[in-house]
């Protein structure tokens, strides 16, 4: 993972337990798509030198990304084949 990764995960969780607010992965993901647009206004070639190394370099790390979604992917569906395979029972509390 990311050096950092943990630290944001710990301040995000911590925001969270004090505010009550949880925070969505999608405005980072548009701040990120934001910077990445004015990196490239201003500096095109560098830009463009980094998307060619990491598309060089994509059979090394395209395979662990693939792989880690899949593995995701199948852990919610044995995880929902098991709930959905569970029987309803009603619960009633007479006070």
């Amino acid at each position: 993972m990311l050096p950092f990764f943990e630290h944001v995960v710990k301040w995000r969780d911590e925001f969270t337990g004090k505010t009550g607010v949880r925070l969505e992965p999608y405005p980072l993901l548009v701040a990120s798509l934001a910077l990445l647009f004015v990196s490239y206004v201003f500096m095109p070639n560098i830009v463009a030198l980094a998307f060619s190394i990491a598309l060089f370099v994509a059979p090394v790390w395209l395979p662990f990304l693939l792989v880690g979604g899949a593995f995701s992917l199948w852990i919610v569906l044995r995880r929902s084949e098991f709930i959905a395979g569970q029987k309803y029972i009603l619960l009633e509390i007479k006070p």
